[in-house]
């Protein structure tokens, strides 16, 4: 149908223009930039020219994403036009285009996919809460008590994610519903971060203030959309898009964190110094060099767009 492949759509519309070019900037900075499941991944490179090499690689992969997510729903569409659900496209098609031994291998690869997502997820969960709440009281803590306490961490997270599945069913589709919780509760600390890198007063103390402002903002827009609370505000045509409702939330939370920190102790700099980003005049080495790369990058992301706006 006319309009279901531009990605120009008016600032009413549910994923609006200014949603793609400017709240998704916010949200992707916190997911591939701050989020501990691809950070930890960074770190393990031997060298940081390695890490920085890539990520740039990892931002080239995902220029083939939005390929794999959309074609198959627009063929779908065009294939199967009665379809019910938007869900049932992927699953139509493969039961319908793809032998018996192909269809397991397709199914395979989704449980392999899921899997490492869930692994990866679980470990994170698990690291962090170990490694930044548990050892900051009990410092020494034996490591045979860390992992087991990083397991117990995983089975909680387990359940709770099993205990949050409900939420899926109120929601148009699973990337929908995904879209969702990462705009409202990775935003704040993605907010927090993106100050905190760059201004040298920000505090401890403005961060969690803005992590909490946030969160439950963020909570309250969800379940607005939810459960069509239709809050006073909320119901405003603008405001119908969780993309520019995930950009209120990421400007109040830097507001936020910017308030507290004026209001409380300057941090002091010893502590911030190497941690505030700043800018270093390194000469550019060709190809190896990583900013040639990120800027290819960013060449082919303006370039796809405007192709398939």
């Amino acid at each position: 149908p006319m309009g279901h492949l531009s990605m120009v759509k008016p600032l009413t519309s549910e994923l609006p223009i200014t949603g793609f070019l400017v709240a998704n900037v916010f949200a992707g900075m916190f997911y591939w930039c701050m989020d501990q499941t691809n950070v930890q991944r960074v770190l393990g490179a031997r060298t940081i020219a390695e890490g920085q090499r890539g990520a740039m690689f990892a931002g080239f992969l995902k220029l083939l994403v939005p390929f794999i997510l959309v074609l198959p729903g627009v063929i779908a569409r065009v294939l199967y036009p009665s379809l019910k659900t938007f869900d049932s496209a992927f699953p139509t098609l493969v039961a319908g285009l793809l032998p018996v031994g192909l269809r397991g291998l397709a199914l395979a690869g989704l449980l392999a996919i899921l899997m490492s997502s869930m692994s990866a997820c679980y470990n994170s969960s698990a690291t962090l809460v170990v490694r930044d709440f548990v050892l900051q009281y009990r410092p020494s803590l034996t490591e045979q008590r860390q992992v087991a306490i990083g397991r117990w961490v995983t089975l909680v997270m387990a359940v709770l994610g099993v205990l949050a599945a409900p939420l899926v069913g109120l929601s148009v589709t699973i990337w929908y519903y995904l879209q969702n919780i990462s705009a409202y509760l990775s935003v704040p600390m993605g907010a927090a971060i993106f100050v905190g890198l760059l201004w040298k007063r920000g505090t401890t103390k403005g961060a969690v203030a803005a992590v909490l402002a946030g969160f439950g903002m963020g909570l309250v827009f969800f379940l607005d959309q939810a459960l069509n609370w239709s809050l006073p505000g909320l119901s405003n045509p603008y405001m119908h898009s969780f993309l520019h409702r995930s950009l209120l939330v990421w400007t109040v939370s830097a507001l936020v964190m910017v308030g507290v920190s004026l209001a409380t102790s300057a941090p002091d700099v010893v502590k911030v110094q190497d941690y505030v980003f700043s800018r270093i005049r390194q000469p550019w080495t060709g190809l190896s060099d990583y900013r040639t790369w990120a800027s290819a990058l960013f060449a082919s992301t303006i370039a796809l767009w405007w192709l398939f706006r």
